[in-house]
């Protein structure tokens, strides 16, 4: 697998230098053509309401809107401009709800790239992005945090292995971006997937990465918090994880260990499912 095309999404002008960013220092060494995403969200209009809201009011806000995305483009372009890649990148916009929007813009690519939610305040949409992108999305997902990234090529990456599907899914859909780090460390919790993450670790060796396994004992932590443990220990690029959670309706609730990573990421991480 390579990564030609990557989609990235942002939600605030101000995200633009570290999610934009992030996004074309891997367009830039991996040879890829950047599409930046803007989604025009639909007028909310309460159902009891429909048809008492004057045409006016429903124009400033549909112009309000366009201002936003404006913004966005602008932004986006800015970051663009900066790495020299306006040859290799567009912009489009999409209207819809967000993740459907973005889903659909990464029909015909390889990473879907997004930011961490700056707070607890943003909209529930932003907030549920990551969760509705792996249960909608065709692509893996690269979070980018709000603070403490860093580039990923020549550092440490850190797989989470637990020998599932998800997790073989992830790894697969990482490797392009593990061939950029210095080193892949494979972390396994617990006894269950020891053997299977020899099998794995050999996998990725015969890609020619340099690989070593690490076995955490299994203790009251959760997973999630061993390998942002590691990950801080270590000063890690990047964590690769199987996204585990259930389908509600058309919802994707992320499971606790996802959940704790994105919620506490200090480094850039893939989901997969």
């Amino acid at each position: 697998m390579s990564i030609k095309t990557i989609v990235v999404t942002i939600t605030e002008a101000d995200e633009a230098a570290r999610v934009v960013g992030t996004a074309l220092d891997l367009a830039e060494r991996l040879d890829a053509h950047l599409v930046g995403v803007g989604v025009k969200r639909p007028i909310a209009v309460p159902v009891y309401s429909m048809g008492a809201i004057p045409d006016t009011v429903l124009e400033q806000l549909d112009s309000a809107e366009d201002e936003r995305l404006g913004k966005l483009r602008e932004a986006f372009q800015h970051q663009v401009k900066l790495a020299d890649w306006a040859a290799r990148s567009d912009w489009r916009v999409y209207a819809a709800p967000m993740a459907m929007a973005v889903a659909e813009a990464a029909r015909c690519a390889d990473l879907i790239v997004i930011g961490q939610p700056v707070d607890d305040n943003v909209p529930d949409d932003v907030a549920m992005l990551a969760g509705d992108l792996v249960m909608n999305a065709s692509t893996p997902i690269l979070m980018v945090p709000n603070i403490g990234a860093k580039p990923i090529a020549g550092g440490e990456a850190l797989v989470g292995w637990n020998g599932g599907r998800e997790a073989a899914r992830a790894l697969h859909d990482a490797l392009p971006m593990l061939r950029l780090a210095g080193k892949v460390t494979l972390v396994t919790v617990g006894g269950d997937a020891v053997v299977s993450g020899e099998e794995a670790a050999e996998y990725l060796a015969r890609h020619d990465l340099k690989v070593t396994l690490q076995h955490e004992p299994s203790t009251e932590l959760d997973p999630g918090d061993v390998l942002l443990n590691l990950a801080a220990d270590r000063d890690a690029r990047l964590i690769v994880i199987g996204a585990y959670g259930h389908s509600r309706l058309r919802e994707y609730v992320l499971g606790g260990s996802t959940r704790t990573i994105l919620d506490h990421m200090t480094v850039p991480v893939v989901l997969s499912r």
